[in-house]
């Protein structure tokens, strides 16, 4: 893009296209449609589009720890936000994060309303214990500790916003 935000890309051949602009700290201005997917545009022989708007805001961050019933740390929890545009967060890739080894995790998502949940992956029968024992699973858990996802309230997060403090308790 020029100074003014604005581009040109050509020549083109017919066809459909995905329109995704990137820009280090921002994102896609999504849709609060929970549908709402990747802009297309298709583009027909001879066809020119001229004043073609695509709007980016400045990502906003969350972060927090996903613990057990006792508090302790879970590693390797998988932690998703499930909001406006699922489609676009899948397709950019920003939809999931993971916890590292204090049960931290970091998501840079676009601004909208999220329900914040995690899933711990089944590793068991990769694992033998000697006393017997089996390891605990989990069901999936949305922010702060609800099993059922009408129980879990929005994370509303604001283009810029850096949210700590979305912690998790598995239950």
């Amino acid at each position: 893009t020029d100074d003014a935000g604005r581009f040109s890309i050509s020549p083109i051949p017919p066809g459909t296209y995905m329109v995704h602009p990137e820009r280090a700290g921002f994102y896609l201005a999504l849709p609060q449609d929970k549908n709402a997917t990747v802009p297309t545009l298709e583009l027909k022989p001879g066809q020119q589009v001229r004043d073609y708007r695509l709007e980016m805001a400045p990502r906003a961050v969350i972060s927090g720890r996903v613990l057990d019933e006792g508090g302790e740390p879970v590693v390797n929890a998988d932690v998703f936000a499930d909001g406006p545009g699922q489609a676009l967060l899948y397709f950019l890739g920003i939809w999931k994060s993971s916890t590292n080894d204090r049960g931290e995790y970091r998501m840079s998502l676009p601004a909208g309303q999220y329900r914040i949940r995690t899933e711990v992956p089944d590793y068991s029968g990769d694992e033998i214990r000697t006393d017997g024992t089996a390891p605990m699973t989990y069901p999936p858990t949305w922010h702060p500790n609800a099993i059922d996802v009408a129980r879990a309230p929005m994370v509303d997060l604001r283009p810029g916003a850096d949210i700590p403090g979305i912690d998790i308790q598995m239950r």
